[in-house]
């Protein structure tokens, strides 16, 4: 029964436009003259009673059932572009995680699949960059360093409460941290608004040590997650698996392996709710990538080994006088001195 749900998730965009274009044929083919130019071009009348004057004649439950798709398709269609990269206020991050049943959820759903990425990080420095401090919790106790950074254009908020202050208000392309500085890095709600992600992919290979490892935590452009406004997901440029993989390598990352969570829909009912966590259970039996509201890249740092000439260590060559002279060996001369009769 899960499988056939997730299928209908993942293809629920298709539907909605088959289901589109049906209603076109048969409004054409029923003789209604806005049909042939087009859907109605209006889909609220001045007086906000239905559509326009050209679709009277459809009914009223077709009225309304034309009405549904017109609001869809519109938005839809303005989905996937990256003209609105808006950054999300700090203190509406903090209601959602923090004072909203359906936050609650989110944050518990991807804080457990990060400590499942992560679950030694002894003597190690952990930096989470947007609004990662739901994340950043377990490893106050474990890592040797916790800091949370967090963009100029969000905000920044005291963190954690009641304990000594880790969250640093910075610039998104330049983190004040020295190069190499980081083992782990964690991102969310930072790169999918980010207004330069190649720059702050840049500035995060920097800040990594040889050898870290970075866990970028984004909004599923197949999730329902992303379709819905009233979550943090549901802002900034959602990313299919291999956009992220690509957009990691082009920066010097290596994928490792990824997951994803956020399996239960984006609903605040009590049933989604309370069955939360064995549909998340679910979920990441069942699939890695497709059905999950976010998903989840870890990448570690590439550092290539340098091959130019001027990095080499020369070396002298050993003295040849200090061998001494070879020792002669009886019997035997050299062609250039004949051996000589002495003379009388």
């Amino acid at each position: 029964m899960f499988i056939t749900v997730r299928f209908n998730f993942v293809g629920f965009k298709s539907f909605l436009v088959t289901f589109f274009v049906i209603i076109q044929f048969v409004a054409y083919f029923s003789g209604i003259p806005s049909a042939r130019t087009g859907l109605c071009k209006q889909s609220m009348n001045e007086n906000g009673d239905g559509l326009g004057q050209n679709c009277v004649g459809i009914g009223p439950f077709f009225r309304a059932l034309m009405l549904e798709i017109v609001i869809i398709r519109e938005k839809f269609s303005s989905e996937g572009t990256t003209d609105n990269l808006v950054h999300l206020d700090v203190q509406d991050l903090k209601r959602f995680y923090y004072r909203t049943p359906i936050g609650r959820v989110a944050q518990r759903a991807v804080r457990d699949q990060v400590v499942e990425f992560w679950d030694q990080t002894e003597a190690q420095t952990v930096v989470g960059f947007g609004f990662a401090v739901p994340l950043l919790r377990p490893f106050l106790k474990t890592s040797r360093r916790v800091v949370a950074l967090m963009p100029g254009p969000q905000g920044v908020m005291h963190w954690p409460m009641g304990r000594d202050n880790v969250s640093v208000l910075c610039e998104e392309t330049r983190w004040p941290l020295n190069s190499g500085q980081a083992d782990r890095v964690v991102m969310l709600h930072g790169l999918e608004t980010s207004e330069n992600a190649s720059a702050l992919l840049d500035e995060c290979w920097r800040v990594l040590g040889p050898g870290g490892r970075a866990l970028f935590v984004v909004p599923n452009r197949a999730g329902l997650w992303s379709r819905r406004d009233a979550t943090p997901f549901g802002f900034g440029r959602p990313y299919s698996l291999s956009q992220l993989e690509a957009q990691l390598r082009r920066h010097s990352f290596a994928p490792e392996r990824h997951s994803a969570a956020l399996f239960a829909p984006p609903s605040e009912r009590k049933f989604w709710l309370r069955s939360a966590n064995a549909v998340e259970r679910i979920g990441r039996r069942v699939s890695s990538r497709f059905a999950g509201g976010v998903l989840m890249v870890e990448a570690t740092k590439q550092v290539y080994a340098p091959t130019r000439r001027g990095l080499s260590i020369d070396m002298r060559a050993p003295l040849r006088a200090l061998e001494g002279k070879p020792i002669p060996t009886a019997g035997r001369l050299s062609p250039r001195f004949p051996a000589t009769t002495p003379r009388n």
